[in-house]
C-alpha cells in the first residue's frame, strides 16, 4: 500500500519480548501463553483500541516522538507486571522499533522492514 495516498500522519511501533523463549523453555508454553495474555491486556489498557494489531502498533496522528515515549511507558509497565510463576518473579522486557509515515517510505511494507530492522538492532545492543 502506498503511504502518499494516506493523509494523515500515523506511526508505526513493532514489539518484540526479549527473552521470551527462555520463558518457554523453563515454564512450558501454558506459562507463555498467560504471559502473552498479561501483556496484550497491558497494551490494550494503556493503548486506544485502534492501536493495537498483536505486538504492531498503529498509531494514527502520532508523531514518531511521541510514539517512542509512549514505547518507553509500556517497556516500563512490562518491566514492572507482576507475573509469578512457582514462586518466581518472570521478568520480561521487550525491544522496539518505531516508525513515522512522514519519514521517506514509499509503502506500508517499506515502514515494516525499517521498524523490523530498528526492533532487531536495538535487542542486538542488548545482546539478547
Amino acid at each position: 500500500m502506498s503511504i502518499k495516498k494516506r493523509q494523515a500522519i500515523f506511526s508505526l511501533v513493532l514489539i518484540d519480548l526479549d527473552g521470551f523463549k527462555r520463558v518457554n523453555d523453563l515454564y512450558g508454553h501454558s506459562v507463555g501463553d498467560l504471559v502473552l495474555r498479561r501483556i496484550a491486556f497491558l497494551l490494550r489498557q494503556n493503548l486506544r483500541a485502534k492501536d493495537i494489531d498483536e505486538f504492531a502498533i498503529l498509531m494514527p496522528g502520532t508523531k514518531k516522538e511521541q510514539a517512542i515515549a509512549v514505547a518507553e511507558r509500556l517497556k516500563r509497565a512490562v518491566e514492572d507486571l507482576e507475573i509469578i510463576v512457582e514462586g518466581e518473579k518472570v521478568s520480561l522486557s521487550f525491544s522496539y522499533g518505531v516508525v513515522e509515515s512522514e519519514d521517506r517510505f514509499s509503502s506500508v511494507e517499506e515502514m515494516i522492514k525499517e521498524a523490523d530492522y530498528l526492533m532487531y538492532h536495538q535487542k542486538k545492543s542488548k545482546n539478547l
